[in-house]
C-alpha cells in the first residue's frame, strides 16, 4: 500500500490527475534506494517496508508495466488519460466489486484495524486526552 499512499496524491499534484497511479514509488530506482538506506541504517522497520513495497510489485504485476519500474532507464513516464478526482474514486469503487481486487483490499484493510487494536491506537483512554469525549 506505501507506493500507492505516495504516489496518488503524488500524481494529482504533478500530473494534475490520480489516474497516473504508477510514478515514482513504484519503480525499482525507489526499491534499491528504500533497501540501501535499509542497509546502510541497520533498520528492520524499513527493511520490513522495502519488503512490502516488493510484495506490492508482485501483487501489482508491476513486470507488465516496465516502462513505469525500470523507469529512469526506458524514458518517462506514460500520460494517462485525464479524470477528474470524483471520476477516479468512483473507478475504484467499481472495481472492487472484482475479486482479484476486492478481497486484497479487503485483507489489507482487516490488518489496518487488526494492527491498529493491537498496539492500541484507537481506544477510549487515547480520545479522552485527545479533548474527544461523548457529549451528553
Amino acid at each position: 500500500m506505501f507506493p500507492d499512499i505516495i504516489d496518488k496524491p503524488l500524481d494529482e499534484l504533478i500530473f494534475g490527475t490520480p489516474a497516473m497511479a504508477r510514478t515514482v514509488c513504484h519503480t525499482l530506482a525507489f526499491l534499491m534506494l528504500l533497501s540501501a538506506v535499509a542497509y546502510r541504517w541497520q533498520d528492520s522497520r524499513l527493511a520490513s517496508l522495502a519488503g512490502g513495497v516488493a510484495a506490492h510489485f508482485m501483487l501489482d504485476s508491476i513486470w507488465s508495466s516496465l516502462r513505469i519500474f525500470l523507469w529512469a532507464l526506458l524514458g518517462p513516464f506514460s500520460r494517462a488519460p485525464d479524470l477528474t478526482t470524483l471520476d477516479y474514486l468512483q473507478h475504484l469503487l467499481r472495481s472492487l466489486s472484482d475479486p482479484m481486487v476486492g478481497l486484497p483490499e479487503m485483507l489489507g484493510l482487516s490488518y489496518l484495524i487488526y494492527f491498529a487494536w493491537q498496539r492500541k491506537l484507537f481506544s477510549v483512554e487515547a480520545a479522552s486526552s485527545a479533548g474527544i469525549r461523548d457529549r451528553q
